[in-house]
């Protein structure tokens, strides 16, 4: 006999009138009844996933930050804009930088 905490219900009720829950009515209306639970599961995977993205991302451009900040105290930055074999991506991250 299966255990009855093995699997768990949950309910959820559409705004048809919301524009974003109508959208998610309709796709999980389209999809057979054994998939729903399934992707389900999936979408809420992946908003995890994209919010530790987020977070790595928001990391790493402090941390870029930092490190400009850093280096603009030892080395001025315009010096670094104005040399001619400064790449094209440096300077973009530079100035990206420079206005957070």
């Amino acid at each position: 006999m299966e255990d009855e905490r093995s699997k768990v219900r949950f309910s959820i009720r559409f705004d048809l009138n919301d524009e974003d829950q109508s959208t998610a009515w309709n796709t999980l209306s389209n999809l057979k009844s054994g998939e729903k639970s399934a992707y389900c599961v999936k979408a809420i995977l992946s908003m995890i996933d994209e919010e530790a993205d987020y977070k790595t991302l928001v990391s790493e451009i402090m941390e870029m930050k930092n490190i400009i900040q850093n280096l603009s105290v030892t080395t001025n930055v315009k010096e670094v804009f104005e040399k001619e074999d400064t790449d094209k991506a440096t300077k973009d991250v530079l100035d990206f930088m420079k206005r957070l």
